[in-house]
């Protein structure tokens, strides 16, 4: 069960869909792994300003942690002081893993 508190505030219904695109994305790695494919995917969220992309992505990202998962969100506008945009990527990396590394 994930974080029910993620989506406390939701008026949208945005937990039904963040629901219907963990089930794809399931299918998906489900398929990779069959094909002897690494159990990896990446999606993009695309939208204009203030639809609530950040809103989605970000009670997704608690939903999931709740659930054990690694999530790295990387956020453009928190991170855009940045004149490399690798470094912002790879430090959310590292933070979402951390939790799971065994040292």
């Amino acid at each position: 069960m994930g974080d029910e508190t993620a989506w406390a505030e939701d008026k949208l219904n945005r937990q039904e869909e963040a629901n219907d695109l963990l089930h794809f994305l399931q299918g998906r790695l489900q398929e990779r792994l069959s094909r002897g494919a690494g159990a990896n995917y990446v999606i993009n969220v695309d939208s204009g300003w203030g639809q609530g992309k950040s809103y989605f992505l970000s009670n997704i990202r608690k939903d999931l942690i709740a659930r054990g998962a690694a999530v790295a969100l990387v956020d453009a506008w928190a991170t855009d002081f940045s004149d490399d945009p690798l470094t912002a990527i790879m430090s959310a990396i590292d933070a979402a893993m951390q939790p799971h590394l065994r040292v």
